[in-house]
């Protein structure tokens, strides 16, 4: 049978089926329905050619119906026929659509950016396009730009459900040869301010309309529904980082007392997500406030990766990173870690630009007075406990330690001439667990002396054990013994050692002095206690174990500001 001609034979003409200018030829070029044959009447002819006319459209919307999944009565209204179970079978079974997956196209657009660069990537979905900017590590920034589909193309419906029918393939109002000049010169505008390294995602697969824009915006396109940070994420986990990572470290040098900020390489250019690296750096002496530990990418300038704070202990402090993709660090180590909420600039502003470098090695030796009224001598061994953790905490092994406490020589009547107790050079914790261990105030006492002079002698005998500075302090209460016995029997007892005080502190190495006296007495204090408090002559009750310390030489006055770790030990 010959089909009835739509159009005088030779001329253009549009395909009553698809809506499309189908040429000079025959037959439809993009659905393939037959245009022109020779006339034939007869009504029987005319009939079965509006039959398969009917059909030839009804298929073309079932296309599309099926396209946007569901069932084809949810879009009757737009169908033109209705169709039987087979036809609609034949239609379902005719757009199944392969998902072309995003990962690749994002990997390897993000692969080849130059450096600095962002990869412009476009969503097109039910509402329109969308663009975000992507940086090589993976991470993508607010949408810069976006055009809804009735602003690109003013000819599809306002309509929300036929608009998503005639993106879907339906023909329905749609001037079929005006769509994809239109789009592409509409798309061209938009997209012009973009930068030129481009990916494209047409969220709805198999859409006609959809699909055209994703090939129309970009070379690389993927066809896949889904969440683009999270598909992003998936990318991260494969991507290697460009440049290397480390950690932001202080060095003090290279000229005297400069401090100078770096970086310290963890994390190689080209380690991918599973690698990880441990770099041993050393809080700043006297530092209370946390310590920040700022990953930044190891380039000039240098951008921060991300940072986190912590109160370092003394001593080397292993931190450990591990990678999950690019700008994608974690810390494993340190504990006791909290988000830092400054940028680089504000970090860098908690550095000091100089920092006056303690002795490597110190010496403190305590003399401790062991009896005397309760409250005194329990304020005696508290200051002195506190003063030895605050050491832990602050010095670690920079300064050793030693205590050596003394007791009376006249207790109930008996002369005692062993009266010194009391331990080598330890780091401070070491010390403060002697202290604790040395002998308990005994009850009477000599109200009038305490064998000090005993405890200096027998530091004076001692030979130093290295060339650090030596410190001495002494925290007690009463006068040492005198070498002999006023002769009118009114001073204090003569020590039995016949030791002279001020002899033995001058022979006992100490190039800082100072002394904590239960009261500093009014006026000129005693000669000897000006030259045992030489630095500092302090009263109990108005001295605390940090400012202690301070008096002592051993911590600043006030917290050193040091915003990141030390990269070497002092």
């Amino acid at each position: 049978m010959t089909e009835a001609p739509s159009g005088p034979p030779g001329t253009a003409v549009r395909c009553p089926v698809c809506c499309l200018p189908a040429g000079t030829g025959d037959a439809c070029g993009d659905c393939g329905w037959m245009l022109r044959t020779p006339w034939s009447l007869g009504a029987t002819d005319r009939a079965d050619f509006e039959s398969r006319l009917g059909a030839a459209r009804l298929a073309v919307d079932l296309r599309a119906a099926a396209r946007l999944g569901g069932d084809w009565r949810d879009r009757a209204a737009l169908l033109r026929g209705v169709p039987d179970d087979a036809a609609w079978a034949a239609a379902r079974d005719a757009v199944r659509v392969e998902h072309r997956p995003a990962g690749p196209v994002l990997a390897d657009g993000l692969a080849r950016l130059p450096h600095g660069e962002p990869l412009a990537v476009i969503e097109v979905t039910a509402d329109g396009v969308t663009a975000r900017l992507v940086d090589e590590r993976a991470q993508a920034g607010e949408p810069v730009r976006s055009r809804r589909w009735t602003e690109l193309l003013p000819m599809l419906s306002a309509d929300p459900g036929e608009r998503e029918f005639q993106l879907a393939g339906g023909t329905r109002g749609m001037d079929r040869s005006a769509v994809e000049p239109e789009l592409a010169a509409a798309l061209a505008t938009w997209a012009a301010p973009l930068p030129p390294a481009r990916a494209a995602i047409c969220r709805l697969p198999g859409l006609p309309l959809p699909e055209l824009a994703a090939g129309l915006l970009a070379d690389e396109t993927a066809a896949e529904p889904g969440d683009l940070a999270a598909q992003l994420d998936e990318v991260a986990a494969v991507l290697p980082i460009r440049t290397g990572y480390g950690l932001l470290v202080a060095h003090i040098g290279p000229a005297p007392e400069q401090v100078t900020p770096a970086l310290s390489e963890m994390l190689a250019a080209g380690s991918h997500r599973g690698d990880a690296a441990t770099l041993t750096v050393y809080r700043a002496p006297g530092t209370s406030p946390p310590t920040t530990l700022a990953v930044c990418t190891v380039e000039s300038p240098p951008r921060l990766v991300a940072a986190w704070r912590a109160t370092l202990p003394t001593g080397p402090v292993a931190v450990r990173a591990e990678l999950d993709g690019p700008a994608r660090v974690r810390l494993t180590g340190p504990t006791g870690l909290a988000p830092e909420p400054r940028e680089l600039d504000g970090i860098l502003d908690g550095l000091p630009t100089w920092f006056r470098p303690p002795p490597p090695r110190l010496e403190l030796v305590c003399l401790l007075e062991l009896n005397g009224p309760a409250a005194a001598v329990a304020g005696r061994r508290e200051l002195l406990d506190g003063l030895l953790g605050v050491l832990a905490e602050e010095t670690g092994d920079r300064v050793e330690t030693a205590v050596i406490g003394y007791a009376d020589h006249y207790v109930r009547g008996r002369t005692n001439l062993d009266v010194v107790h009391g331990t080598g050079l330890k780091p401070p914790a070491d010390t403060r667990t002697a202290l604790a261990r040395l002998p308990a105030p005994v009850e009477p006492y000599d109200r009038a002396a305490a064998p000090l002079e005993d405890a200096l002698a027998l530091l004076a005998a001692q030979d130093p054990s290295s060339t650090a500075p030596r410190i001495l302090l002494v925290v007690a209460g009463r006068h040492p013994h005198p070498v002999g016995t006023d002769r009118g029997g009114r001073g204090p007892t003569a020590c039995p050692g016949h030791i002279d005080a001020s002899a033995a502190l001058a022979r006992a190495p100490a190039g800082h002095r100072v002394a904590v006296l239960d009261t500093v007495p009014d006026g000129e204090p005693a000669a000897i206690w000006r030259a045992l408090g030489e630095h500092g002559l302090l009263g109990l009750a108005d001295t605390t174990p940090r400012n202690l310390a301070v008096v002592l030489g051993l911590l600043p006055a006030s917290p050193i500001p040091f915003s990141v770790p030390l990269a070497h030990p002092l």
